[in-house]
C-alpha cells in the first residue's frame, strides 16, 4: 500500500481572513508541444520530473514533484507563459488525460521562483485524477500508457500540454522515490506492503490554526505552500520534521515544523503481522489568506 498526499489546506482552521480577487486574461484555448526531453532530478527529499513546453518568449516549464512513493504528483508551472492563467484565486479543472475526467483544484497559487520567473502552483494531482485523500493501487502499465496530456481549464482559459509517452519517465520517478525511502532509513518493500499507515490520533485541523498565522506575514498578505515529511516511530510520535519543498517563505517553513512536532500524533504504522513499525507521513500546508 502506498501513501497518499493530502493537502491540509482543505481544513478550514488553517485559513486566515481576507479575500483575493481573480482576474483572467482574454479567452484562449492553447495546446503546447514539448521543447525538451523529460528529465528526472534526484534530490535528498524529493524527485522531480521536468520538461519545457511552448514557444520562445512564452515557454512554460512543467515540473512534477513527488515526496514519497505513489501516483500523486505535486505540479508546478514556471515561466512567462504562465501569465495566461491569471492571478491567484478561483478554481480550475486540472487533470491528466485525454481519457480521464478532470479534477477541480481550489485556488491556484501564484508566485516567483529563485530566478524571478512567474510560477503557478497547481498542487497535488493523482496520475489517474483520483481523490488524493484516499489510498489507491498504483496505476497499471496499461493505464500509464494512456497518459499523454495535462490539461488546465479555468473559466475562459483552456491550456493543454502534450506530454507524450510517459511510461519511461514515470518508471524513473518510481525508482527515485523508492531510493528516497532507503535514504530515510526504511525498507521500501516493507513500507509498500504495510497493513496500515500512520493514522492521525487527532484531526489535522488542530495541528495548525488560523491564530498561528505569522502576524507580519498576514499584514503583508504573504502566503506559502509548504510540503513536509514527518518520520513516525513505532509509538506513533514524530521524531523528525523535514521540509521537502516550499515557496520562498522562511518563517512559514520553520513555524510549520515547530507546530507539527508539538501537535501531531499518530497511531503507528503496522506490518502484515500487526507489529508497530517506524514509517513516515508526507503532507502539504497551504498558508493562504482566504474567506
Amino acid at each position: 500500500m502506498y501513501k497518499t498526499f493530502r493537502t491540509l489546506s482543505a481544513l478550514p482552521a488553517i485559513f486566515a481572513t481576507a479575500a483575493i480577487a481573480q482576474h483572467l486574461l482574454a479567452s484562449t484555448s492553447d495546446v503546447l508541444s514539448s521543447r525538451t526531453p523529460w528529465i528526472v532530478h534526484y534530490a535528498d527529499d524529493s524527485c522531480r520530473l521536468g520538461r519545457e513546453f511552448g514557444a520562445d518568449g512564452d515557454k512554460i516549464m512543467v515540473m512534477l514533484d513527488q515526496f514519497a512513493p505513489g501516483d500523486v504528483y505535486h505540479i508546478t508551472l514556471a515561466g512567462k507563459g504562465t501569465e495566461r492563467l491569471g492571478k491567484t484565486g478561483s478554481d480550475a479543472d486540472v487533470g491528466f488525460g485525454p481519457e480521464l475526467t478532470l479534477q477541480t483544484k481550489v485556488g491556484l497559487m501564484r508566485g516567483t521562483n529563485t530566478a524571478g520567473e512567474p510560477v503557478v502552483v497547481l498542487g497535488p494531482l493523482d496520475l489517474l485524477n483520483r481523490e488524493t485523500e484516499e489510498a489507491h493501487p498504483l496505476a497499471t502499465a496499461a493505464e500509464v500508457a494512456k497518459i499523454r496530456e495535462l490539461r488546465i481549464k479555468r473559466r475562459s482559459e483552456d491550456l493543454t500540454f502534450r506530454l507524450g509517452a510517459m511510461t519511461s519517465a514515470l518508471a524513473g520517478m518510481r525508482t527515485c522515490t523508492a531510493d528516497l525511502v532507503k535514504l530515510w532509513g526504511l525498507d521500501p518493500g516493507q513500507q509498500q506492503n504495510l497493513a496500515s499507515l500512520p493514522a492521525p490520533l487527532t484531526s489535522p485541523s488542530k495541528w495548525l490554526k488560523s491564530s498561528d498565522y505569522p502576524k507580519k506575514a498576514l499584514r503583508k498578505n504573504e502566503q506559502a505552500l509548504v510540503s513536509f515529511r514527518l518520520m513516525i516511530d513505532a509509538s506513533g510520535a514524530p521524531t523528525l520534521c523535514r521540509i521537502q519543498v516550499a515557496t520562498q517563505s522562511p518563517e512559514f517553513k520553520e513555524l510549520t515544523c515547530e507546530l507539527l512536532m508539538k501537535r501531531a500524533r499518530f497511531e503507528p504504522a503496522r506490518d502484515q503481522s500487526g507489529t508497530a513499525v517506524p514509517s513516515y507521513h508526507v503532507n502539504t500546508v497551504r498558508w493562504i489568506v482566504a474567506d
